[in-house]
């Protein structure tokens, strides 16, 4: 199977993303928590970068970032593309479960 984040990602982040999710929210996250979680690193980068925290200046911020190492994997950003270079996993599903994952990266 193929897919852009699982709990069954074997990584320190994603572990630790995995653990404070739980103590908060007693569940396992799914994908859509983890790319918010993604998000918002995104936007703590952007606000790093940007001298004042205005919608000009974040946005510039933004458009500073080249890679980003978020939980759900690499995402790299060119100039020339609008949309991000984002890796991927392939899932390994055996006996109804998802068991292994392997991660790939889109090479442009």
């Amino acid at each position: 199977m193929l897919t852009h984040y699982s709990t069954t990602i074997n990584n320190p982040a994603n572990q630790r993303f995995i653990s404070a999710y739980q103590n908060q929210y007693k569940t396992l996250p799914n994908d859509i928590a983890a790319l918010t979680y993604d998000a918002f690193g995104l936007l703590e980068l952007a606000l790093k970068n940007a001298p004042t925290p205005t919608r000009d200046e974040v946005y510039l911020g933004m458009i500073k970032i080249t890679h980003f190492q978020g939980i759900t994997g690499k995402i790299i950003f060119h100039k020339e593309i609008t949309d991000p270079v984002k890796n991927g996993f392939i899932m390994k599903i055996q006996e109804g479960k998802l068991t292994d994952s392997f991660e790939f990266i889109h090479a442009l």
